[in-house]
């Protein structure tokens, strides 16, 4: 079975993702397990409520198969994008090949990993994000979705259906 850790911060990421990856995840039977900077119930920006079981400096790569990274203001509001602890996570996560997905704003952290050179990303409103990816050398295309590699990238949470179904494709599942 595969398992993916799914990284949040401990209040307002954004309920409609999470709610889309977790229903695509429970229809192909994909376990996962949510991950924050604290133990215990995250809220949502919209009022959800999960329980994150483990602290994301505690993620052992060699334990999953992929990693993703839940957009909202809370990813701003708790500098995701400059944890060491996620960056390097996502170097690892990398250098294995293994699946490696961002949505919205959390784009900022996977071009801060530098590991999006010559890779396509999807594009995003957010001039700060677009700066840091063109920086990394990543390359900002028009589409909505994209995937390159083991790299996925959605614009918004708008696209987290599509996001979601992508992933469990990129996992050989369906």
């Amino acid at each position: 079975m595969m398992r993916i850790i799914i990284v949040i911060p401990p209040k307002d990421f954004k309920d409609e993702s999470i709610s889309e990856i977790t229903s695509m995840f429970k229809k192909w039977k994909v376990e996962y397990v949510f991950s924050s900077s604290i133990i215990g119930k995250c809220y949502g920006y919209h009022g959800a409520e999960v329980v994150s079981t483990t602290k994301y400096s505690d993620i052992a790569s060699e334990d999953f198969d992929g990693m993703i990274l839940i957009n909202g203001p809370g990813f701003e509001e708790y500098k995701l994008y400059d944890s060491r602890i996620i960056l390097d996570l996502f170097r690892l996560f990398n250098e294995k090949g293994k699946l490696i997905a961002c949505i919205g704003n959390t784009i900022k952290a996977l071009a801060k990993a530098n590991i999006i050179t010559n890779k396509k990303i999807a594009f995003v409103k957010d001039p700060e994000t677009v700066r840091f990816a063109k920086l990394f050398r990543g390359i900002v295309t028009e589409n909505l979705l994209e995937s390159d590699g083991n790299i996925i990238t959605a614009t918004n949470s708008e696209k987290a259906a599509e996001f979601s179904k992508l992933i469990v494709e990129q996992l050989g599942i369906i």
